[in-house]
């Protein structure tokens, strides 16, 4: 029995034990049990693991697949360890993502698995500041970084957060590229850019925690339709 990572979007890992008849199913299982929930979620199958390579590339080679071509590969539910390992190299070699990938009609369904939408937010809010945070514009980059604040500072009424909210603070204590693309800090003076972000938290200073992550992933999918996937093709 050996033992492998399953990284979540933060860069946070479980690690687990497996063997080779151990399924990708069996893997995100164990997972979900032991860091999410410890009962059955109700959005279990939304969740999918991929691969990428992140090893050496070898003089033997396993299979015909060129390893450095393997980037965030979906693996099938079904699918084994050893098959995974046949197919694309060692598991020391691999790096296990897990993500959520299906998803309901409406995401109201989903705010009620409280974990599952919890863990939508996060890999939401991780893949816009990662690839997203500087193709969007400035009002809505304000607005969706105004959601994490508010989010961030749920106990808070309006005055106490205005109180909070000032640049040096947000700096000091999260750095503000938490919350904002270093080319948005970059385009405004911190006075002004702290007069936007306050007159945007008084428009979402009544909004609880659920409901300012709702709205995030609402915001966001008019930016970058979440819920697609775009795969590339050779012709020919």
């Amino acid at each position: 029995m050996t033992y492998l990572k399953i990284y979540f979007p933060n860069g946070s890992f479980h690690t687990l034990r497996y063997t080779s008849l151990t399924t990708i199913a069996d893997l995100i299982r164990i997972v979900l049990k032991g860091r999410l929930a410890p009962y059955d979620l109700v959005y279990s199958l939304s969740f999918a693991l991929r691969v990428t390579y992140i090893g050496q590339e070898q003089q033997t080679v396993l299979s015909s697949i060129n390893k450095n071509n393997i980037v965030n590969k979906w693996l099938h539910p079904n699918m084994t360890m050893e098959k995974v390992q046949m197919f694309y190299g060692i598991a020391d070699e691999l790096k296990f993502e897990l993500r959520l990938r299906y998803f309901p009609p409406s995401i109201d369904e989903l705010v009620h698995d409280k974990s599952t939408f919890g863990f939508l937010y996060e890999q939401l809010r991780i893949d816009y500041m990662r690839m997203k945070s500087d193709h969007v514009s400035i009002n809505e980059a304000i607005e969706l970084g105004s959601l994490e604040i508010r989010k961030l500072f749920k106990d808070l009424n309006s005055t106490a957060l205005d109180k909070k909210v000032n640049m040096d603070y947000l700096e000091k204590e999260f750095g503000l590229k938490t919350f904002f693309s270093q080319s948005l800090i970059d385009s405004y003076k911190p006075r002004n850019l702290r007069k936007y972000i306050k007159a945007c938290l008084k428009k979402y200073e009544s909004l609880a925690e659920e409901e300012c992550a709702k709205r995030f992933c609402l915001l966001f999918k008019n930016v970058w339709n979440w819920e697609q996937e775009i795969f590339t093709c050779n012709l020919g």
